[in-house]
């Protein structure tokens, strides 16, 4: 089955070239940048999209969107530039063997138009121990994924319950 337009596909006036990505260090995390230049003939705009492969364990399908950047009008022969920032959270899995997220031991970052028309690939790790651009608060952050996910879940739940106690209040109140 192929789909007559792919997941992210957009209408453009014009044709866009995507540079080599590099990605970098940026605090805990790390950061994915692209060039993007307008080789048509007219200005428009485009959505650059960055989609993540991870290792089969992780049970995603690939590719899968992480992220995606809008770029303003681009005149003909301008280029702009695309930035996006991966957490360790976004290079992470649920385990239920571990019962919490786990960091995959490898990422790929997948960079273009739509999930069919990927113009580039960057291997952000592979195989490896936690990446240098973690830092030491991502690393610990990584374990800690699960359990922060879980607090915030049963916040929400608790958050519901009050707000639903009080329409239910409210109901009666209105009833009586």
């Amino acid at each position: 089955f192929k789909a007559a337009f792919p997941f992210g596909h957009g209408l453009t006036y014009t044709s866009f070239e995507y540079s080599e990505p590099y990605s970098f260090a940026c605090g805990d995390d790390v950061c994915v940048k692209v060039q993007i230049r307008n080789v048509g003939r007219v200005a428009a705009r485009t959505v650059a999209q960055l989609y993540m492969r991870l290792p089969e364990a992780a049970g995603h399908p690939a590719p899968f969107l992480k992220g995606f950047y809008k770029t303003p009008v681009v005149l003909p022969d301008k280029t702009v530039t695309a930035d996006f920032r991966l957490t360790v959270r976004d290079v992470s899995y649920y385990d239920t063997n571990a019962g919490g997220f786990t960091r995959a031991l490898s990422a790929t970052a997948l960079i273009g138009e739509s999930s069919a028309d990927i113009r580039h690939e960057l291997v952000l790790f592979e195989n490896a121990g936690p990446p240098s651009w973690f830092g030491a608060g991502g690393v610990a952050a990584a374990g800690v994924v699960g359990v922060a996910f879980f607090a915030l879940v049963r916040r929400g739940r608790a958050a519901r319950s009050r707000q639903d106690k009080l329409l239910s209040d409210s109901e009666s109140a209105c009833v009586e």
